[in-house]
């Protein structure tokens, strides 16, 4: 899947590619913060022993 949208894509699935675009961020993002907090939670349990 290529990074550039061509212009000449029909509106309806320019608008699903840039909801599965969103979607997927959102999925990204949902792991990196359970990836950061699970870090810190980490350090913070090995911090108080």
């Amino acid at each position: 899947m290529k990074d550039e949208v061509p212009d000449d894509l029909p509106e309806e699935a320019h608008n699903s590619l840039c909801g599965f675009i969103l979607l997927n961020s959102v999925e990204q993002l949902f792991w990196v913060v359970v990836a950061v907090v699970a870090v810190i939670c980490y350090y913070a349990y090995a911090g108080l022993h």
